[in-house]
């Protein structure tokens, strides 16, 4: 008789502590967005990367900041934490203080994509903060070999377990990039991130500006979810991983 008695207790309990994690996590001044991405390499006589920020592999950027709304992301940022990437294949991976609140790592510090595993971004300040995504492998865009110059191209990505996706177009005879989508800061990546991902992009022809060849790069976006924020603003906060592939696309 006690025992059934006692499961309605329990399970409220069990509510009362959830709800008191969401509200702890809601209320963490502590805010992370970041961005592991990789870069699958070309096959050989397609698309090259050399000279250019891809040929590096791999890059993370971390933006974090002591914030209570997202009007005051990108004033209050947090310098002087700890910061290393971490999944089974990674081991422990430090990111430099770059200043200003940002922290980054690539292919030149010998980092690497670590596809399809589970990745961690740790903060040590005041106490560990954690997010952990999944890093998606590179998605079939399906980009065509020929277009024309100064006409639209439309992307889209056949997963939609993905966020977004990042697009990027380079001159291939300059490496000049005439067209990317990618968040240059802390505000534009929570905008990207809480709603503003798509998983089709239209590449303006403004891209396509003359007859010539050109990359076109795209990554499919995986986003962590809230549970696995630890100690971070749950509202705030987010971490994405994903892998650019290179197509070649000559206009005529």
């Amino acid at each position: 008789m006690r025992f059934w008695m006692l499961l309605p207790l329990l399970t409220g309990c069990e509510a009362i502590s959830g709800l008191k994690d969401k509200v702890e996590g809601l209320t963490n001044p502590l805010v992370i967005e970041a961005i592991y991405l990789g870069v699958e390499e070309p096959d050989a006589g397609t698309v090259d990367l050399s000279g250019t920020d891809f040929d590096q592999g791999v890059f993370a950027t971390a933006f974090l900041a002591d914030a209570a709304s997202v009007t005051d992301l990108a004033n209050a940022p947090v310098e002087g934490a700890e910061v290393n990437l971490r999944s089974e294949a990674l081991g422990n991976f430090p990111m430099n203080d770059g200043g200003g609140g940002t922290y980054t790592a690539s292919g030149d510090d010998g980092l690497r994509y670590d596809n399809g595993d589970p990745v961690t971004i740790s903060v040590e300040l005041d106490g560990k903060h954690s997010a952990t995504v999944v890093a998606p492998p590179a998605v079939d865009a399906n980009i065509p070999v020929n277009h024309t110059a100064g006409e639209p191209l439309g992307v889209a990505a056949g997963d939609d377990q993905l966020t977004t996706l990042f697009v990027v177009v380079m001159d291939a005879s300059s490496g000049a990039v005439t067209f990317d989508n990618r968040p240059g800061g802390i505000e534009e990546l929570y905008e990207l991130t809480h709603g503003g991902g798509a998983l089709a992009v239209e590449i303006p022809g403004s891209a396509f500006p003359r007859a010539s060849a050109y990359a076109v790069g795209v990554a499919g976006m995986n986003l962590t979810e809230d549970d696995q924020l630890d100690e971070l603003n749950t509202a705030l906060s987010a971490f994405l991983a994903g892998k650019f592939r290179f197509y070649p696309v000559s206009t005529l």
